[in-house]
């Protein structure tokens, strides 16, 4: 069944990223001082905030396209939409680059740089997940892990470099080569499709996107807030290690929400009996195993902690 395989591609490449994830999270703080991967997990924390900062316009997209075909969407618009969102990102990066610049704040910088190839990222994802490319969504989904997993594997083996910032530019190009790749395949498969300028398509994609970003901002804060209190009010020892155990758990719940997300277009087809039972038992599946997880990752999270104490 098409749904049982596009669930499998969807699961198939979130797995991936999760031992990527995995091995990174565990190599890095091994070989970086304590106080460095501190720095680079302020830089992590800023980077989940990103996904605000288009203003729910993406989201209102996923919503818009949601269970239609890609033949079956208004390519014209769909340009201008794409286009509308390149200039409105790199608006709002180079205003993140103005004020770290202000406050000489380095890592402010990085995240700024990282808002336009992130966001057009989460575009392609989510259009493709909504009109049900799901080849093309599992290629995005491993390809920039698999770049920085090459990046970082450079960094720590080859140029032993035990400083932040070159973690945090590797995560930077990283992202930006997705960015361009994208980029170039959608401009030769759109280049011959004329823009058809539409202003109450932008602002219908932000109408129904602000509820989806409202839900976000909230998800954000809810799980981000102890992660602020913790920097702000212990060490940077005791930030480290925390932001080190919260990565673990984060790669769960990447991989749950990635797989619910995909539910979204064939709820919008129709809701058929025969899907939701399918749907529920994937996702008891799913949530199960990740569950079970979580346990087997608490003991490599015990063994490493200990390592970077020593550390």
């Amino acid at each position: 069944m098409q749904l049982k395989k596009d669930i499998l591609k969807v699961l198939s490449s979130n797995v991936v990223n999760i031992i990527i994830g995995i091995f990174t999270g565990f190599l890095i703080p091994a070989f970086l001082p304590l106080e460095d991967y501190a720095y680079l997990k302020t830089y992590t924390l800023y980077v989940t905030y990103i996904g605000i900062l288009h203003f729910g316009v993406i989201d209102g997209i996923f919503i818009k396209y949601g269970g239609k075909l890609e033949e079956e969407i208004n390519k014209s618009i769909f340009k201008w939409e794409h286009h509308f969102i390149i200039m409105f990102q790199s608006i709002v990066m180079i205003i993140g680059i103005s004020i770290g610049i202000i406050l000489k704040d380095y890592i402010v910088v990085a995240f700024a740089l990282s808002i336009l190839p992130i966001n057009i990222q989460a575009l392609f994802k989510l259009f493709y997940q909504a009109t049900g490319k799901l080849n093309t969504y599992a290629i995005i989904m491993v390809l920039s892990p698999n770049i920085l997993l090459i990046f970082n594997i450079i960094i720590i083996f080859v140029l032993k470099i035990n400083n932040y910032w070159p973690f945090i530019l590797s995560t930077i190009i990283s992202n930006i080569i997705v960015f361009v790749w994208l980029e170039i395949r959608f401009y030769y498969k759109y280049k011959n499709i004329p823009i058809k300028f539409d202003i109450n398509s932008i602002l219908t994609n932000f109408k129904v996107g602000c509820f989806i970003l409202i839900g976000n901002f909230s998800a954000i804060f809810f799980y981000a807030i102890d992660r602020w209190l913790v920097k702000f009010t212990l060490s940077i020892k005791e930030f480290a290690i925390y932001s080190f155990a919260i990565s673990m758990m984060t790669l769960i719940n990447t991989m749950i929400n990635s797989v619910t997300m995909t539910f979204y277009p064939y709820l919008a087809r129709g809701q058929k009996l025969e899907n939701l039972k399918i749907l529920k038992n994937i996702l008891l599946i799913v949530g199960s195993l990740s569950s079970g997880s979580y346990y087997f990752l608490i003991l490599l999270l015990g063994i490493t902690c200990q390592n970077i104490v020593s550390h």
